[in-house]
């Protein structure tokens, strides 16, 4: 599936072709750069990584040399957009990279008449209310999910609810 893009950050290029390799090191050298108090939910492996770009879609930004900054994995079902990966360089953020990215899943979702699905851990609060900010509500809890033994926050967006 190619994927019709808006117009992208100021500086930046929308791509929907990433290799497994670097989209692995993308989150590897992400999970590294973060203190330990923001590596909420874990790493992923080059295996998971793999099985998830086999499995669904990517879509992400480049920078004007070319590198990847911002990074989402995604699968497509009937009446489901579930993000599954997804994160931003830290000397990238805050520049509505993610934001955009977001607005163009968001985009596809309205057009699939799909709901966009994703789940972030618990005490991940910049991020749940970033993701409020966008539209996404509380949709359910997973207890206990992440290795930590903190649970999963659910969160849905539909088109028919962010228009209210």
């Amino acid at each position: 599936m190619r994927l019709q893009f808006s117009n992208p950050p100021a500086g930046y290029a929308f791509v929907d072709t990433i290799s497994e390799e670097e989209a692995f090191l993308f989150l590897r050298d992400l999970y590294e750069q973060q203190d330990e108090s923001s590596r909420l939910g874990g790493s992923w492996t080059r295996s998971l990584v793999n099985s998830e770009l086999k499995n669904g879609l990517a879509l992400g930004l480049r920078d004007g040399l070319g590198y990847l900054r911002a990074l989402v994995l995604f699968r497509i079902q009937p009446e489901i957009v579930e993000i599954t990966i997804l994160g931003t360089a830290l000397a990238h953020r805050r520049k509505g990279l993610m934001r955009s990215l977001l607005g163009e899943l968001q985009g596809l979702a309205e057009h699939q008449r799909a709901e966009i699905l994703l789940e972030l851990h618990s005490e991940n609060f910049q991020a749940y209310e970033f993701y409020c900010s966008l539209g996404f509500c509380d949709s359910g809890v997973r207890k206990s999910y992440y290795s930590d033994g903190k649970d999963a926050l659910l969160m849905k967006w539909s088109a028919s609810v962010s228009r209210k």
